[in-house]
């Protein structure tokens, strides 16, 4: 076991608490108006529509009602109703990647600062590898947030509530009535 002083594990644990990241969840457009924001011509999407069809290619207008959609010379246009989801190629979020990256820099050169520093003046400088590491570990977040792409949901096409009612007629000795059933 490592043997350190409180102050310096007081230190790390802060520092390993401040550099979690807050996760936000990415907003996904419920209606071709919102996803008139996220998309414009020519860029290359995959769309399924209602009947699970999946259709890659670019986008060659968008309008509040339609899209139409450019696949190996042969042109779709699908109303909003028939689609179910709208996918596009994207890299990871750069941003993330860097804070990811200057943090677990961060705390890996606060971390060596701490335990491999033997002098009383040493604490002083433990900011500065702290920071030089995280530098340095924001660089390689980038990096690693760039290669990596994935198929991101950019329209989903909002759930249907379906309400079905269902009236049995009752009829006994003693009673007569109507059964009323209603499911979601």
């Amino acid at each position: 076991m490592i043997n350190l002083p409180k102050w310096r594990l007081v230190t790390i644990c802060w520092l390993l608490i401040a550099v979690a990241p807050v996760v936000h969840a990415q907003e996904v457009a419920t209606s071709f108006d919102q996803l008139r924001v996220l998309i414009k011509r020519g860029d290359t999407v995959t769309v399924t529509d209602t009947s699970g069809r999946a259709i890659s290619g670019q986008v060659t207008d968008l309008s509040s009602s339609s899209i139409g959609i450019l696949m190996g010379g042969h042109r779709s246009n699908l109303v909003e109703g028939d689609v179910r989801t709208i996918s596009q190629r994207r890299h990871g979020d750069l941003g993330t990647g860097a804070k990811w990256g200057f943090g677990i820099g961060a705390a890996f050169g606060l971390f060596v600062a701490l335990t491999e520093c033997t002098g009383d003046e040493c604490h002083l400088y433990s900011p500065f590898i702290a920071a030089l590491y995280g530098g340095l570990g924001s660089g390689i977040g980038v990096g690693v947030s760039a290669s990596i792409i994935n198929q991101h949901v950019i329209f989903a096409r909002p759930p249907t509530a379906s309400v079905k009612l269902t009236l049995s007629p009752l009829v006994t000795h003693n009673r007569q009535g109507m059964i009323v059933s209603l499911g979601f």
